[in-house]
């Protein structure tokens, strides 16, 4: 079994009912600890991250640091893939997303994760 936590934290926490993401991280570490107390060979995934924009990706290399420096990484990265630019999504200009026309655009993303 792999467990994971959450869908999408990355896109807002108002989804969720967090006020910042201290809350979801302070979330995650007791539900990683839990876990980990009861087996601590269970797989412990990350939370399913979405990589879609700057704003995403920083908000990933957050939750990352924070779980490296409080020894609760994951012992797996989920990661959602589109093509799309939702970076509209989150300045509010709200144009219609369009696909990429760049046909290396998954190794491009895949490099960045890295």
């Amino acid at each position: 079994w792999v467990f994971t936590f959450w869908n999408a934290p990355d896109t807002t926490k108002r989804a969720y009912g967090f006020e910042n993401d201290d809350d979801f991280f302070n979330l995650y570490t007791f539900v990683y600890n839990k876990l980990k107390e009861i087996d601590k060979d269970l797989i412990v995934a990350s939370p399913s991250l979405i990589a879609l924009c700057h704003e995403t990706f920083e908000w990933d290399s957050k939750f990352l640091k924070y779980a490296y420096e409080h020894n609760v990484y994951p012992d797996i990265l989920i990661i959602h893939y589109y093509s799309n630019d939702f970076s509209s999504f989150f300045n509010n200009t709200r144009i219609n997303e369009r696909l990429t026309n760049n046909p290396d655009n998954m190794s491009l993303i895949l490099n960045k994760i890295k």
